[in-house]
């Protein structure tokens, strides 16, 4: 975690069976209740629910009460509230599920919210809410991240940098894009949480700010998450992730098949993770975008190795063995080497249809097959109208010695095309 991240916690009991609670439940029960709440019973009167007790304790950062909070238990057709005590204990008595939201308000102190989904425990519950003193200038985002089930999600990581805005690609002159780089890298924030809830409360400075969040075998974020940050206030944010299949995969020296440690694996395109491989030369990618795509393999000593065709759009893992190929100095840059990749041998630009070619590699596969201006419209049976161009180039590389079935378009024709793939050298990005 940096600076300026924080985490409110929130531990959440069923029963309020824990040590120290009983004489904080004895207070909370025996406290009257408030204008609010009496006439939230008397509106109520009368109809049939089944009823629990949600009591609590609100404390700051250094675990002293908090005294005279605001507390709100709100729910679809009302809301109850009532005010944190000498020893900062509070307690609603006829809480009715669903419960939709806990949240806090104290003099000083930055707000907090609990979504009801983390209230979802049955019989009586016990929360313990930290607060957060007030910093001149910042606001907070306090959110929750669930799988696509609805389940917590238990460790993440939350980025957060100044929103850009939208613009046009003729406002996005060189000075312009120096100048949002530079602001969005000062603005830049990171933190990482472990909560049982899924739970996280993150202090930023005030302002229009983007949130991405990832985990570890969930796909990515499908944000950027845009929240207005205002001064002392507080901003929900509900966050949902797919989860993922899995690249597993082993790195190896093509001449020796010795593994290659401390070697880099890429995601190219449409984000997911990256990772390195261990003294065996293995290595896992657990959070892959829905899509094929395309790896980059590299280490100190080898060329680089895009790997295409990855299937990151299936439920079960994929597997690579991948061979590298070792330079003639074996303390050679990765970054600056020509890299190598397994294809067809064509250069290529989006279309609209698929996939323009470009250019065409002389002595490669395609050559005296595929022209310049031909359009790739079909990989494999897959139709690569509306997708992304990593996704659709990584369609067309593959395994090496395999067939790429290609559909393209000639002089508004459509012709198929059968090309083996092979490893060929290209130029390393700058």
């Amino acid at each position: 975690m940096i600076a300026g991240a924080a985490i409110a916690v929130g531990v959440l009991v069923a029963g309020a069976m824990v040590a120290g609670v009983g004489a904080v439940a004895a207070d909370a029960r025996e406290r009257p209740k408030t204008t609010t709440e009496r006439a939230t019973v008397t509106a109520h009167a009368g109809r049939a629910r089944a009823t629990r007790s949600v009591l609590g304790e609100v404390v700051d950062e250094r675990s002293a009460p908090v005294k005279a909070a605001m507390v709100h238990l709100v729910f679809a057709d009302r809301m109850q509230t009532t005010k944190t005590d000498g020893d900062g204990a509070f307690g609603f008595d006829d809480a009715s599920d669903p419960i939709l939201a806990l949240s806090f308000v104290a003099d000083g102190f930055l707000g907090a919210r609990i979504d009801g989904a983390q209230l979802t425990e049955t019989g009586d519950l016990f929360w313990s809410q930290k607060l957060l003193r007030a910093k001149a200038g910042t606001g907070r985002v306090a959110g929750v991240v669930v799988d696509d089930q609805g389940a917590p999600i238990r460790s993440f990581h939350v980025y957060s940098m100044t929103d850009a805005g939208a613009f046009s690609p003729e406002e996005l002159t060189p000075e312009k894009a120096r100048a949002m780089f530079e602001e969005r890298h000062r603005s830049y924030r990171a933190m990482e949480v472990e909560d049982e809830h899924g739970a996280f409360t993150f202090e930023l400075p005030i302002g229009r700010r983007t949130l991405l969040v990832d985990a570890d075998g969930f796909r990515p974020d499908q944000g950027p998450h845009v929240v207005d940050i205002e001064d002392n206030g507080i901003a929900s944010l509900r966050v949902v992730l797919e989860r993922s299949n899995a690249l597993l995969g082993v790195v190896t020296n093509k001449v020796t098949h010795a593994p290659i440690t401390n070697a880099e694996i890429f995601v190219q395109g449409g984000g997911g993770s990256h990772g390195r491989t261990d003294a065996s030369g293995r290595f896992a990618l657990r959070s892959l975008p829905r899509a094929r795509i395309t790896v980059l393999v590299q280490a100190p000593g080898y060329r680089g190795l895009y790997v295409g065709g990855v299937h990151g759009d299936r439920s079960r893992d994929e597997n690579a063995v991948v061979e590298l190929t070792p330079l003639d100095d074996a303390s050679g840059d990765p970054y600056h080497a020509p890299r190598e990749f397994i294809g067809i041998g064509v250069s290529i630009d989006a279309h609209a249809l698929g996939l323009l070619v470009t250019d065409v590699i002389r002595d490669g596969p395609a050559a005296g097959v595929v022209n310049k201006g031909d359009v790739i419209v079909e990989v494999d049976g897959l139709n690569l109208s509306g997708r992304s161009m990593y996704e659709n180039a990584g369609a067309v590389m593959g395994d090496e010695g395999t067939r790429a079935h290609l559909t393209i378009l000639r002089d508004g024709q459509r012709r198929q095309i059968d090309i083996e793939r092979r490893r060929m050298i290209s130029t390393p990005e700058r």
